[in-house]
This record gives structure tokens, C-alpha cells and sequence, in this order.
């Protein structure tokens, strides 16, 4: 049909209609932090912090003493002394005069909104930080410190690939993480290479309560032959079927699995998160900026690095594939 002369058409008076736009803005981007939100957090002293690291001897049989004897020589053996950097993770936010008063869409304060977003930027920055491969840098004049990152101090506890290199100590056995672990060529994540390193940390003493994997390594772990027909009896319900679910058994314990965006997605960590933590110098804070013209500055700022009380009572699964 033929539109009548005359009709006033949205088209033509485009200026004169408001637009639909949404009062509350989206945000799709991931901001879960497990990893940091399951770990302990300690105070840090110093831009580099210290810790000491014991174990047990080994037991014996031998351990007989004659009837009316003397006591034996006492023996005892000597901790390591471990030691990582803070890391200064920081992010700014601008906003002019004019845009802070104008009405928006989605927020009334811009400030308040930019804070938010660049906090949880923050975050997630901190989150891959103390996961990654990163080694210790004590920082110069011109050049940011680093803490080093958990796969770069799991050593012990390891199902790798055989070309696959272990991370090394700048002490040889204590000091810091100065390389990285070295990466072999991948394999398909099975349930063998998870029970291996668990039997690993169970001989160590260790006691892993979560298994960390990124998103295509939690599909293969739901594959693992056998587990939908697993079966165990809920101390106060029935009974729960075990399959593509967040629970582990084994050999060696009740495990969670915990999937994680942000870790190294070629490898699976089994963590005691009681044995690691956010060593902390200066919290999360919001610095006022000098204003320097028609705008309001504000930094956010946390420093802090990574504490692994002990290596050994963690583990890795590592050359893994992604896709």
C-alpha cells in the first residue's frame, strides 16, 4: 500500500524521538577469583617476605632403645627458608567534570561506576597472577617486581610429560622460584595422571581438599570411566550419585572440583588451600589523584604475592591439552 501524503514517519523525525536504551548495563564479563577467595590471607611485613619450611624424618623400625641406656644423641633436621616479592597491581580511573554531572544511562556516578568495574579488573589481574608460571623479580629502579606464581613452585607432586621440566629454587632447595615450569608436548587429561599425583601428595602427607582445572579439562575430568556409577552414603541423607559433579572420591580423600577461568588452562593443580596464601603488604585502597585540570583521578591499588607454606602439599597434573 501506498503510505498517505503527508504521514510523519520515525524516519524522517529521528531527532525528536528518545531513544530505548536500557537502564541497567550488562556485564558479561567473568569476575569469579576461586583461587584467591579460597586461600587464606597473611600480613606481609617487608616487599619480601619469609617463611620456613619443615618436614618430619623418616620413620624407622630401628627406633629401639636398650633397657637402662643413655639417651641418644638428639637429631633433628634443618628447615629451608623460603621467599617471594610483593607485587604492586594498580589500576586508574579519569573522569571529567562535565561527565560526572550529566545524566547517564545505567549509573548515576560515573566514578563510582569506573571503581567498580576497574576493582573487579583488579581482581581478576591478582586472580591469573598467583596462578601463572611467573618467576620472583625483586624489582629495580625502572622495572615492577614480580611474585612468583603457584605452577612455578609446584615441584614435587608432578605427572608431566617426559620432556617437561620442573620448575627450579634460587637456592637449589629454598630461595625463590627463578624458572618457571617448562612446558613438553600435550596430553589428553585422564583419571590415571589425577590419582598418580594424589598418591604423590598422600605419600608426601599432603591432604588435597580441591582440584583446580580450566573449562576443557573439567569436560575431560566428567569423561573419567566409571565415575557416574560411583556411589557414597551422605552422612545425614541418601545416597549421592557421583558423575559431571562438582565431588570427587578417591583413594585418598573427598575432593571438590573447582573450575577456573583464569589459571594456566594446560595443566590441573590438586591444592590444600590451607597451605597457601595471599601474603599481603597493602590492601585493596583508593587514592585520591591530584587534580590537574577539569577532571577527577582516582588509583586503585592492592600489593601483595604468593606464600606456598609448602610445595609438597600440592601437586600438578601438567602437558595438558586445551582443545
Amino acid at each position: 500500500m501506498t503510505v498517505p501524503s503527508g504521514t510523519i514517519q520515525t524516519t524522517a523525525r529521528t531527532k525528536t524521538i528518545a531513544e530505548d536504551v536500557s537502564n541497567v548495563i550488562t556485564q558479561i564479563s567473568p569476575e569469579d577469583t576461586p583461587f584467591i577467595s579460597n586461600i587464606g590471607e597473611e600480613s606481609a611485613d617487608s616487599r619480601i617476605f619469609e617463611w620456613l619450611v619443615d618436614t618430619l624424618q623418616a620413620a624407622t623400625t630401628a627406633n629401639a632403645a636398650v633397657e637402662g641406656d643413655d639417651a641418644p644423641a638428639a637429631s633433628s633436621q634443618a628447615q629451608l627458608r623460603n621467599n617471594n616479592y610483593t607485587q604492586i597491581f594498580t589500576k586508574s580511573v579519569s573522569v571529567s567534570g562535565s561527565y560526572e554531572e550529566v545524566k547517564k544511562y545505567g549509573m548515576r556516578s560515573a566514578m563510582a561506576y569506573e571503581l567498580a568495574q576497574r576493582g573487579a579488573e583488579l581482581k581478576l589481574d591478582i586472580e591469573m597472577t598467583v596462578l601463572s608460571n611467573n618467576t620472583a623479580y625483586g624489582g629495580a629502579a625502572a622495572a615492577a617486581a614480580t611474585t612468583a606464581g603457584f605452577l612455578a613452585w609446584i615441584r614435587t607432586n608432578v605427572n608431566k610429560n617426559t620432556a617437561g621440566t620442573n620448575p627450579t629454587l634460587s637456592g637449589t632447595t629454598d630461595g625463590h622460584p627463578n624458572a618457571g615450569r617448562g612446558a613438553s608436548t600435550a596430553r589428553v587429561f585422564t583419571e590415571a595422571m589425577l590419582k598418580d599425583v594424589l598418591q604423590q601428595q598422600w605419600i608426601a602427607g599432603g591432604k588435597p581438599k580441591q582440584i583446580y582445572m580450566g573449562a576443557f579439562n573439567t569436560g575431560e575430568a566428567a569423561k573419567f570411566p566409571g565415575i557416574a556409577s560411583q556411589q557414597y552414603n551422605a552422612p545425614t541423607g541418601p545416597t549421592t550419585i557421583i558423575g559431571a559433579a562438582s565431588v570427587y572420591w578417591s583413594q585418598w580423600g573427598k575432593l571438590t572440583f573447582v573450575p577456573s577461568r583464569l589459571q594456566p588452562q594446560g595443566v590441573v593443580f590438586t591444592v590444600d588451600p590451607s597451605k597457601v596464601a595471599r601474603s599481603t603488604l597493602r590492601g585493596y585502597r583508593t587514592i585520591d589523584l591530584a587534580r590537574t585540570g577539569d577532571a577527577v583521578r582516582k588509583q586503585l591499588l592492592y600489593e601483595g604475592g604468593l606464600k606456598v607454606h609448602n610445595e609438597m602439599a600440592h601437586g600438578v597434573v601438567a602437558d595438558l591439552t586445551t582443545s
